[in-house]
């Protein structure tokens, strides 16, 4: 199975190697975080907090729709899916 996902600019900073439009394997949105953590190097740490939920300051869409809206990290996942991440970004 293979997911689309787009990793926005701020994140990708952190692996040189990142595109914007990375492909992941997995049944769920979880397991596809799980194997984008093995390519990158906390990838994981950077999207979930310490109990294992995504951080209040990231969003994730998957086909446009809000995983927290779904059934979060448990969301399943086809082929040709799409996941966005956005991170809020704070200034002024």
């Amino acid at each position: 199975m293979s997911v689309t996902v787009t990793i926005p600019a701020s994140l990708r900073k952190k692996w040189p190697n990142a595109k914007e439009q990375v492909f992941c394997e997995g049944q769920t949105i979880g397991e596809c975080i799980t194997h984008l953590d093995g390519q990158f190097p906390g990838f994981k740490e950077n999207l979930l907090d310490g109990k294992g939920n995504i951080k209040e300051t990231i969003t994730m869409f998957l086909d446009g729709q809000n995983v927290r809206n779904l059934n979060g990290l448990l969301t399943a996942v086809h082929d040709d899916d799409e996941i966005s991440i956005i991170p809020f970004v704070a200034g002024g």
